[in-house]
């Protein structure tokens, strides 16, 4: 398990939130993070695939589609 530090803004299936952990299993299986949501306030547990990085307005990376 990592502590993410500072948290990374991303977007998941259930919208905005901070990554704050990631825990790493092995080679067979995603990585999984733990994801302080900003809409109510829940932390949930989310695949890497499910996991979008938000952009950076600086270097002109625009944000990501809300995956489904």
């Amino acid at each position: 398990m990592l502590q993410l530090n500072p948290p990374i803004h991303v977007m998941t299936p259930l919208g905005e939130g901070d990554a704050l952990i990631m825990i790493d299993y092995g080679p067979h299986i995603n990585t999984v993070w733990g994801v302080w949501l900003f809409d109510d306030g829940r932390f949930n547990h989310f695949d890497s695939s499910d996991i979008r990085i938000m952009g950076n307005a600086m270097y002109d990376i625009p944000d990501p589609q809300q995956p489904e």
